[in-house]
């Protein structure tokens, strides 16, 4: 299985709105990051699904380390 087929089934939370996020932002971003930003999205998908909601959606400010992806996965989930 590659890399990116083992991200895709790690974007699925089971939270209708972080699987369209993530999946999107894997779609559309991923193939473009360099490898310490494909590490660092991977290392992202270990946080809580609760965390990952509360950053994505602006219930609550992302710790410094994600607020760049954070930021550009909203990005994604708003292009068309």
């Amino acid at each position: 299985m590659s890399r990116k087929a083992r991200l895709q089934w790690r974007c699925r939370r089971g939270m209708r709105e972080l699987d369209l996020m993530l999946a999107r932002f894997l779609d559309k971003r991923f193939d473009g990051l360099d490898e310490t930003q494909k590490a660092q999205f991977e290392n992202f998908l270990n946080c809580p699904n609760e965390d990952l909601y509360d950053w994505l959606m602006a219930q609550r400010e992302s710790p410094t380390e994600w607020r760049t992806l954070v930021d550009a996965i909203r990005q994604s989930s708003t292009d068309s």
